[in-house]
């Protein structure tokens, strides 16, 4: 575990300060990746940890301390953006908040005007995990994540200023904790309630039984309801986009099929058996309509498996 009081900046003594009751840095804080204090940076670290400072007061461990935050959002894997095409951009963001034991990504929903609330997603790496951290790109810089567990994280959509911050961070951060792995070796997502480690594919709290949206009422309400994949993860947006295009799917497959049971007799007495140029149509459609609910179902899926709480 790196040091509280770790030297970051070769321009900044450590100031290690208490701020709405939670444990900080203050040169580390509110300082850009050469340690200069920026007025923009302070003003959103400081709005940042008065809304969450309730959630952080239980999260944080006696001994930890806030070095960093940092607004970004997951990014997906080449599938879903190949599939999903722009929706990934609507994927909930986070705020990431460095500490000197571990890593905390917060998911956060937009309620316009640049304003945003705690969307009770909370997920939790700690640096002896970290086998790499690099941040690449060029105008959409990423931060690359490769863990002991072997999986890969990535975040993007990070302001320019903070992904160099970043880099200044984790070059100090994960070598402090190397040989410290956890038992997960990852990233685990807590509980909202009781902040109890979370077990992945299992949607009840083992601790307080607080509930999740499950996967298989994700698949029933994809199959059964125009829209209901994104509806039932809360993407209202989304949902009523899928709503229009599943809908309209339906209303021409349906008209085909009335048209062909009222025509049928008379076009099998006159012409013979359908056509397979005929039946080509409706076999098309359905096709469009399974690759739609599918693409819906993968894209939610990866919420679900965020864990969000049953209201």
């Amino acid at each position: 575990m790196a040091d509280a009081s770790l030297a970051v900046h070769d321009n900044r003594a450590p100031q290690l300060t208490t701020h709405t009751g939670l444990r900080l840095r203050e040169d580390v804080l509110y300082s850009n990746a050469k340690g200069e204090e920026k007025a923009g940076i302070r003003k959103r670290a400081d709005q940042a940890l008065e809304q969450l400072k309730d959630l952080l007061t239980k999260l944080l461990q006696t001994d930890e301390t806030i070095l960093y935050v940092a607004n970004a959002q997951v990014y997906p894997p080449f599938l879903e953006r190949f599939f999903a095409g722009w929706h990934y951009y609507v994927r909930p963001r986070v705020l990431l908040v460095f500490t000197n034991r571990r890593l905390l990504a917060l998911r956060t929903r937009s309620q316009g005007l640049g304003s945003w609330k705690w969307d009770r997603g909370i997920r939790s790496l700690c640096w002896g995990d970290v086998e790499t951290a690099k941040v690449k790109g060029g105008l959409s810089r990423i931060l690359k994540f490769k863990l002991c567990n072997g999986t890969k994280v990535q975040f993007w959509r990070i302001r320019r200023v903070d992904t160099k911050k970043i880099e200044v961070l984790v070059g100090f951060l994960a070598p402090a904790s190397a040989g410290e792995a956890s038992a997960v070796q990852g990233f685990v997502s807590l509980c909202p309630s009781c902040l109890a480690a979370l077990v992945p594919g299992a949607y009840t709290c083992a601790q307080c039984r607080t509930a999740f949206k499950d996967e298989k009422m994700l698949l029933r309400r994809t199959v059964l309801i125009p829209g209901g994949a994104y509806f039932y993860v809360g993407w209202t947006g989304l949902g009523i986009l899928n709503l229009l295009g599943e809908g309209l799917l339906l209303v021409v497959l349906i008209a085909i099929f009335v048209e062909s049971f009222a025509s049928g007799p008379i076009r099998g007495a006159q012409h013979g058996p359908v056509s397979a140029e005929v039946a080509a149509g409706p076999t098309i459609l359905l096709l469009l309509l399974a690759i739609e609910k599918a693409v819906a179902w993968a894209h939610s899926r990866s919420y679900v498996r965020d864990f969000i709480p049953v209201e």
